[in-house]
């Protein structure tokens, strides 16, 4: 009798998480077009009065980010003279339904980067420059093994989450769970930066997170096929992507330049150093 009572408690349990979840999500979706911010749901494009034979440089945010990643990076590429193309990443932001965001396959992810850049490669005559955050590092790495970039621009990519096991509990708890909500906008040491910061979504998808995963291991048997310039900014107190992974990792690809900023966490952009990883990062891809 006493199994039989926990089994009902659990079974509430969950039914009532997953209730409160779907309300949750419903509420996100139907309210993502009220957001104030444009770089928070929609696609992003800076053009400059003269390209000058420049590339475009191309922004990839991470899982369940935004084009608002990269909001103080574009326009300061921008201001240098760069067309900036900062796409949303399907399935990450608020704009699809939680409970949907799955659908999109590791191979459609790859399929949708490559067409955009092509399309920079066309309209400028050579091959653009890529930064990748995150989630959008892993897909970065991916393009520039298929030789479509000349320079590469990696902010903690995620191959594996800090803990390894808790890859293993995160995707089994999700047949229990399959939406969950975040109670963080982010994982950002400074305070100041994080109330200025606005997250593409506060739910994360498990089969979206399975996704995830299969692109990170995919990024990491192509990293020795990367021949451009690589700089790399992590931190070893990131919470989010594995610090020793990106290392061990990375070091496959024989040019790549590591650089940390261990104040910060995981969303290096809006955290202690900000202005002097985008300062690194102007001076890496103007040279």
């Amino acid at each position: 009798m006493g199994i039989i009572i926990w089994i009902s408690v659990l079974l509430f349990i969950f039914t009532v998480s997953n209730i409160l979840v779907i309300c949750k999500a419903l509420h996100e979706f139907f309210f993502s077009k009220h957001k104030n911010d444009d770089w928070v749901c929609k696609s992003q494009i800076l053009i400059p009065e003269n390209l000058n034979g420049k590339p475009s440089v191309v922004l990839i945010h991470g899982f369940a980010g935004s084009p608002f990643d990269f909001k103080e990076l574009a326009k300061e590429l921008h201001s240098k003279g760069f067309r900036v193309v900062v796409p949303v990443v399907p399935g990450q932001g608020s704009s699809d339904f939680a409970y949907i965001r799955g659908k999109y396959s590791a191979k459609y992810y790859v399929s949708w980067l490559h067409n955009i850049l092509d399309n920079e490669y066309e309209l400028t005559g050579t091959k653009p420059f890529i930064v990748g955050f995150s989630m959008g590092g892993v897909l970065s790495v991916i393009m520039a093994s298929k030789q479509l970039v000349t320079r590469l621009v990696l902010i903690a990519p995620f191959f594996d989450l800090p803990v390894r096991y808790m890859v293993s509990f995160v995707s089994a708890f999700g047949y229990l769970v399959p939406v969950v909500p975040k109670f963080r906008r982010g994982k950002i040491n400074d305070p100041l930066s994080y109330s200025r910061y606005i997250p593409g979504s506060m739910l994360i998808s498990i089969s979206a997170f399975r996704v995830l995963r299969q692109l990170a291991s995919q990024a990491e048997k192509k990293v020795g096929r990367i021949k451009v310039p690589v700089l790399v900014l992590c931190s070893r107190k990131d919470q989010v992507a594995s610090h020793d992974k990106i290392k061990t990792v990375l070091s496959a690809s024989g040019n790549v330049e590591f650089k940390e900023y261990n104040l910060g966490n995981h969303i290096l952009l809006y955290d202690y150093q900000y202005a002097e990883i985008i300062s690194d990062i102007l001076n890496f891809l103007l040279l």
